[in-house]
C-alpha cells in the first residue's frame, strides 16, 4: 500500500504529527473498510497496513484506537477483550480477523 511504501522510504509512522493527528483516523478508516466486508480481495494488504500503522505505537492502537473504535461503530461482536495485544504479526492478524468478525 501507499502508506507502507512511504514508511520504508520516510519513516511516516515514526513522525509525531503523524501518529496523533492522522493514524487514529487512518486506522479507524482501514477497521470499518474490513468490517464492511466489501474489500475482501484486499483484506490481506489491508490487515498488512493496519498491522504497520499499530506497530508505530502499539499502546496507542490497543490503549486508544481500538476502544474508540469499539465504542463508535458498538459491534457486539468486536469486544476489546476480543482483540488480544500480540504485538508479533501472525498473532496480530489472527486476532485482527478474530476482532472484525
Amino acid at each position: 500500500s501507499v502508506f507502507n511504501d512511504l514508511q520504508k522510504v520516510h519513516k511516516l509512522y515514526s513522525v509525531q504529527l503523524f501518529k496523533t493527528e492522522m493514524l487514529p483516523a487512518f486506522t479507524e478508516t482501514l477497521l470499518t473498510a474490513m468490517m464492511d466486508g466489501s474489500r475482501q480481495i484486499l483484506h490481506d494488504e489491508l490487515v498488512l497496513t493496519v498491522f504497520g500503522l499499530a506497530s508505530a505505537d502499539f499502546n496507542l492502537f490497543f490503549g486508544q484506537i481500538v476502544p474508540r473504535f469499539v465504542s463508535k461503530y458498538s459491534n457486539p461482536q468486536a469486544t476489546i477483550p476480543n482483540f488480544a495485544t500480540s504485538t508479533d504479526f501472525p498473532s496480530f492478524s489472527r486476532n485482527l480477523k478474530f476482532f472484525i468478525n
